[in-house]
């Protein structure tokens, strides 16, 4: 629903130790006098969420994150996914 924040969670084998995500994303919207600034967000797990990348182009940027465990991954509003990779240590 366009009101709800999007969530995928990611499921991995018991003993699984992930080290780092990478999100290549690009924010929905074109900036416009109704959405002059960027809004949307990304988060994985429980870190801070971050604007999503957004340019003129519309190509797709790589949001890098680095943790221990990969499960949910989170996006307020809106964001176009173009691939997430996972690695393992």
């Amino acid at each position: 629903a366009s009101k709800e924040n999007g969530e995928l969670t990611l499921t991995f084998a018991d003993g699984i130790k992930v080290t780092k995500v990478e999100i290549t994303c690009h924010d929905w919207y074109t900036q416009s006098d109704t959405y002059p600034t960027n809004s949307n967000t990304v988060a994985v797990n429980d870190s801070t969420p971050v604007l999503a990348p957004y340019n003129q182009n519309g190509t797709p940027e790589v949001m890098t994150f680095t943790l221990e465990e990969a499960t949910n991954i989170v996006s307020a509003k809106r964001i176009f996914v173009f691939s997430i990779t996972v690695y393992f240590e």
